[in-house]
């Protein structure tokens, strides 16, 4: 199981992509191999959430580094094609499928906590969401920061997914309708359909109890419709979201 100084290392060896890194390709491997699912009980996974936590933050920023393309600087960029022409490993395709591959969002940790994540969360007052910015999910300021970072300065699509996880949009109904919405329709507009279809799953006790509110929201519906009506094929998108569920 890794703990924070294997973390440590493997972010070390994330540090350098050049062609001669056997060390950058290892890592990869590494975490491809980590078991992110829970234990056959459903109640406990089988990496800790912490590390879980630690690894979106890895993986935002390399993302960052080397695809983002308004944070990636022409040097880093160089690198990544030259990357791709080594070994064939689309970083950017890589980079996505791990980290939906991270449980990120605690109130689908377990049946229980799904339940209590319905039964503890009402409609919001939307005079009182403006005021509410906490979270709950136990990151550090600073990690907290870099995401808000990188969706304010770059609107990076990495970074409002975990967002969803590790910040407000996640933590409550309140986050969902200050910023969750909005970050949900960005994630659709820019093609991240099995994103958006793995938030909707995580939050499904949050929005049921807001579903009165949320059949009003035109964004909201306008974004549901988008990701049914998307030029994918509908059983396609059905399997990917019965994945996570299953």
């Amino acid at each position: 199981m890794p703990n924070d100084s294997d973390l440590s290392i493997i972010e070390k060896w994330l540090d350098d992509i050049s062609q001669s890194s056997v060390a950058f390709q290892l890592a990869l491997h590494l975490i491809d191999t980590m078991n992110w699912q829970d234990l056959p009980d459903k109640r406990q996974l089988c990496i800790p959430y912490t590390i879980h936590c630690e690894m979106a933050l890895i993986l935002l920023k390399l993302h960052l580094k080397y695809c983002d393309k308004s944070a990636a600087s022409k040097e880093n960029q160089l690198q990544l094609q030259n990357f791709f022409k080594l070994t064939q490993i689309n970083l950017d395709q890589w980079i996505w499928t791990t980290v939906l591959r991270l449980q990120l969002n605690q109130s689908c940790l377990s049946v229980d906590s799904f339940i209590d994540s319905m039964s503890q969360e009402h409609v919001p007052n939307m005079n009182d969401i403006r005021h509410n910015s906490s979270t709950d999910s136990g990151m550090s300021d600073e990690a907290i920061n870099d995401i808000r970072r990188a969706i304010d300065q770059h609107h990076n699509q990495i970074a409002y997914y975990i967002s969803f996880g590790l910040d407000q949009p996640g933590v409550s109904a309140t986050g969902f309708f200050e910023k969750g919405i909005e970050y949900l329709c960005q994630l659709v507009q820019n093609g991240k359909y099995s994103a958006a279809i793995r938030i909707l799953h995580d939050m499904s006790g949050i929005l049921i109890r807001s579903a009165d509110y949320l059949i009003e929201h035109v964004q909201f519906m306008n974004t549901l419709k988008t990701l049914i009506n998307t030029s994918d094929a509908s059983m396609s998108l059905l399997k990917t979201a019965s994945s996570y569920i299953i």
